[in-house]
């Protein structure tokens, strides 16, 4: 009896062994294919420049709710992140929280070329718009854009905090003292200009072409000459 119980007990260990061998080995893969999951699809809505929502599916089954919104005078992102079932056209979204972070349907109608509709009669009505049209901006599939409300986005799926991601502080202070060193070249007013680009950072390129601006001088006794060539030189920048 005493031999049995011996060979028993290594034997029952070595079970355990493997059994947590394979659960470690089947949650380090869990978890490598979940960090590598791949951006397969974006929809977005946007009610106002202030309030946008943007739908991730990746390739994994799993999905990221954002909702870009202005509260309190501070730009916020709300985030919802869940799994998901695409089959033929219709698309269920399932939250990992009992209720949804963010007010939407659970069930979506599909239509490749629009977007997600809330039903199908709503689909099949005439220039109907959908709840969340079809994106394929690239942008999203970058590490991090620019929007022209709420400034750098990060596009990383394990970043809560889409507008504070520590990667986009540092790729900013990269980006001002590049462009500072580029105008104290041109204008010698440093510490001027440096005030102006972190004020300014947040605008995307698109919004910058918008801009239109006069600069208006007026006469300053003796110092007139020089302020209109310090406002040239803003106007050449």
């Amino acid at each position: 009896m005493k031999a049995t119980t011996l060979i028993r007990q290594p034997l029952l260990f070595g079970n355990l062994i493997i059994t947590l061998v394979t659960f470690l080995s089947f949650s380090f893969n869990s978890l490598v294919a979940k960090n590598n999951a791949k951006l397969s699809q974006v929809f977005t809505t946007e009610a106002a420049p202030s309030d946008k929502q943007v739908l991730k599916l990746y390739d994994d089954n799993s999905y990221e709710f954002l909702h870009f919104v202005i509260a309190y005078k501070k730009p916020k992102v709300i985030r919802e992140q869940g799994s998901y079932i695409l089959e033929s056209n219709k698309l269920k979204l399932k939250s990992r929280n009992k209720k949804g972070v963010i007010d939407h349907p659970k069930h979506y109608f599909f239509l490749s070329e629009k977007g997600l509709f809330k039903s199908r009669a709503q689909a099949k009505r005439v220039n109907a718009a959908p709840a969340l049209a079809s994106n394929k901006d690239s942008k999203y599939y970058e590490a991090f854009y620019i929007d022209s409300v709420f400034g750098k986005v990060s596009n990383d799926p394990k970043v809560i905090n889409k507008l504070a991601d520590p990667k986009l502080k540092e790729k900013k202070k990269e980006v001002i003292n590049s462009l500072s060193e580029s105008i104290r070249d041109t204008t010698g007013n440093y510490e001027f200009w440096k005030t102006a680009i972190k004020k300014d950072i947040k605008l995307s390129i698109d919004t910058l072409r918008m801009i239109k601006a006069v600069v208006i001088v007026g006469p300053v006794e003796e110092s007139t000459k020089s302020f209109i060539s310090e406002k040239k030189e803003l106007v050449l920048f």
